[in-house]
């Protein structure tokens, strides 16, 4: 298994209320995440609130509040963080729960392997960067059409207001002035040419 380049990390949040365990999946992932760990339901709702993670690895059985509970929450309330259920108990129940309510990217059973447990990881966090990817794109469109709808109403200003332009007050009388006075010099007669503006 190759590491991670450092900028392109994913942030995991690990859960479960065994500490030793959450200590073997922190030694197993850290050369490909930033992780971090709780070791109940509700700690880790608390910190989803604060930070930012893009992929929760959770364990099914623990107190106050059960893995796929944990995983549906954090579906409800962050949909683009990816959810990986693992459990050592053969209860397929609880793990149709967590598919259906919780939607979760990958289900790992205990005891799992390093290998296991990086791949899950890996390929949940590759989920994630297309999204945001495409979210990206879907961004960039929208702010490139607004900006082409933008120069099109411009556009259609400025040709509304050029054929609707009408002379300016006086114009006219100044054109027929100077019009005048071109007759009576191409005529040989004498014009008395009084200061005045004819621009």
């Amino acid at each position: 298994m190759n590491a991670v380049p450092e900028n392109i990390l994913p942030s995991v949040l690990l859960v479960d209320d065994d500490e030793l365990v959450l200590e073997v999946m922190v030694d197993q992932l850290s050369a490909f995440c930033h992780c971090s760990a709780a070791t109940d339901g509700h700690r880790a709702l608390e910190m989803l609130e604060k930070g930012k993670f893009d992929v929760v690895v959770s364990d099914q059985v623990m107190p106050r509040m059960s893995g796929d509970e944990l995983l549906a929450s954090v579906y409800q309330r962050w949909p683009h963080v990816q959810r990986i259920l693992i459990t050592g108990y053969a209860d397929l129940t609880s793990v149709i729960r967590a598919v259906n309510r919780g939607k979760i990217t990958h289900y790992l059973s205990k005891p799992w392997t390093a290998l296991q447990l990086v791949e899950a990881v890996q390929a949940a966090h590759q989920i994630v960067m297309e999204r945001r990817a495409q979210t990206e794109q879907y961004v960039q469109a929208s702010k490139e059409r607004g900006q082409a709808l933008q120069a099109l109403e411009e556009g259609r200003q400025f040709l509304h207001e050029l054929v609707g332009l009408r002379p300016r007050p006086g114009l006219r009388a100044k054109s027929a002035g100077k019009a005048k006075l071109l007759r009576a010099f191409s005529q040989g007669e004498p014009a008395l040419i009084e200061p005045c503006d004819l621009d």
